[in-house]
């Protein structure tokens, strides 16, 4: 569910295709993203264990990429004392990211998760570029 109301918000900030961002006219749900996740779902089931392993090792290296991007807008922004749990945050997200991407480091991506991560890239390029620019 929360996936839908993504793409709801980030097809009405423009970042991808409009169609993302339109709601049921009586239900006032995001029937264009709700039916492009419940694909991208039902396809996915169909892949198996292979594809599982991968993508959640994907998942963990963007929640890394995700918590570090709050942290350092945080202290970015905040101007009056220094913010120990946003600094602790932001050296743990940068632990997670490497532990992902060092190859020397044991649980690191294998070929298997740099193609997720190279594929997730492409769709999230495909639907930026699919965006109409105003």
């Amino acid at each position: 569910m929360a996936a839908s109301r993504l793409m709801l918000a980030i097809g009405r900030r423009g970042l991808v295709h409009p169609a993302l961002a339109r709601v049921h006219p009586v239900h006032g749900t995001p029937s264009a993203a709700i039916w492009l996740i419940a694909l991208l779902t039902a396809a996915a089931s169909f892949l198996g264990d292979a594809l599982l392993v991968p993508i959640t090792e994907v998942g963990s290296l963007a929640a890394g990429v995700g918590w570090l991007s709050a942290c350092v807008a945080w202290l970015l922004r905040v101007d009056d004392e220094p913010c120990w749990a946003a600094w602790t945050g932001a050296a743990v997200s940068v632990a997670i990211i490497a532990m992902k991407v060092l190859p020397f480091v044991p649980g690191s991506f294998s070929a298997a998760e740099w193609i997720a991560l190279g594929g997730w890239l492409a769709l999230g390029w495909g639907f930026w570029a699919a965006r109409r620019r105003a």
